[in-house]
């Protein structure tokens, strides 16, 4: 936009400077024609009145030229005028001046700060495949009034079961784990997801591969993807990382991936991925609760408004099912983006205004 703009003022002013030329020649051949007819009256042939018009206006060329270095002085001279006359006011008031500039500095910094956050939260399009088709599913209280709670294991599997609404689901949730290699042991920032996740997100390995749903059971080996940055800063950057042995939580796992540079999802610091593991025969309505978070992709052919109502009777469903743990509980859906700002979006609009 900015590029367009300056081209513009740069049109704008190659126009208004031919606008000048053309008037300025069009003077001066009026000038030039004048002393031509006043020779030609008094008698001289055409040829000799051109020649002393011409010996008498000094050369048009040279004439146009002398009025354009006047014009350029006169602009310069004012220039230099309207400086010297601002530097004489600000030294007269230093206090003044001085609280002005920073004042300004300062406000312009702010107004850039807030708008580049603004533009990377609210503005610019989510580094996902697809964004506006990803949305979060929460359980929401009724009677509490909590629209925006973690969710049942168990009642991730029958929505993802009963819907067809959602062209995938995932589960996922973020902890702290101690992972070691060798002398090197470090408590790092760790996410447990179900296999669906990264691949919903459009997300391609820059090494390796992402885990299966082979190994996002409870009794198959643990497998880890790493990030970028945890490959460079604990690892140099070594092409063998993949298929290393590390412990996470003193327990033995595989290295088999490494997320591209700069990805994240909803946590800058995650730099351990691995399968959440949920095992198919355990009931976790007994037992587990509410605890992790869950996000789905829309089918392209799907409303956002419809696969409410959707989720809505079949947590009306589950909840005739399972009295004791589902009374009055029912689904809420989130578009993506307005979970991740829902709680400084009012303030990033005012501040930005």
């Amino acid at each position: 936009m900015r590029k367009i703009r300056g081209a513009l003022i740069r049109l704008a002013g190659f126009f208004r400077r031919s606008s000048r030329e053309r008037e300025m020649a069009d003077e001066f051949d009026a000038h030039f024609q004048m002393h031509i007819e006043e020779n030609l009256r008094a008698g001289m042939s055409e040829a000799d009145a051109r020649r002393e018009a011409l010996l008498k206006f000094g050369g048009v060329n040279a004439a146009q030229e002398a009025v354009r270095e006047m014009s350029t002085n006169v602009w310069l001279e004012t220039t230099w005028r309207d400086i010297r006359y601002a530097l004489r006011g600000l030294c007269r008031n230093p206090g003044f001046a001085v609280t002005a500039i920073l004042s300004l500095a300062l406000g312009i910094g702010a107004s850039l700060s807030i708008f580049a956050v603004v533009d990377g939260l609210l503005l610019r399009p989510l580094p996902f495949r697809e964004p506006d088709r990803l949305v979060m599913v929460w359980e929401h209280n009724v009677r509490g009034g909590t629209e925006h709670n973690t969710i049942s294991p168990g009642n991730y599997r029958d929505w993802k079961a009963q819907n067809d609404v959602f062209e995938s689901m995932a589960v996922f949730n973020d902890r702290r784990a101690v992972l070691s290699d060798g002398q090197r042991v470090e408590e790092l920032e760790n996410r447990f997801a179900t296999a669906d996740l990264l691949p919903m997100l459009g997300v391609q390995p820059f090494r390796g591969r992402f885990f299966t749903a082979a190994e996002d059971l409870p009794k198959s080996p643990v497998t880890l993807v790493i990030s970028y940055r945890l490959w460079q800063s604990w690892f140099a950057g070594d092409e063998s990382v993949i298929g290393r042995k590390v412990q996470l939580r003193s327990q033995p796992a595989t290295i088999i991936g490494i997320l591209p540079p700069g990805f994240h999802f909803r946590n800058r610091n995650t730099d351990i991925w691995e399968p959440a593991g949920f095992d198919p025969a355990l009931d976790y309505r007994a037992n587990f609760g509410r605890w992790p978070m869950a996000i789905g992709r829309l089918k392209p052919s799907v409303s956002f408004a419809a696969a409410q109502a959707q989720m809505k009777v079949i947590a009306r469903r589950l909840e005739i099912a399972y009295p004791a743990f589902n009374t009055n509980w029912t689904v809420n859906l989130e578009p993506l983006r307005d979970s991740m700002v829902r709680e400084v979006k009012t303030s990033l609009q005012v501040l930005l205004g």
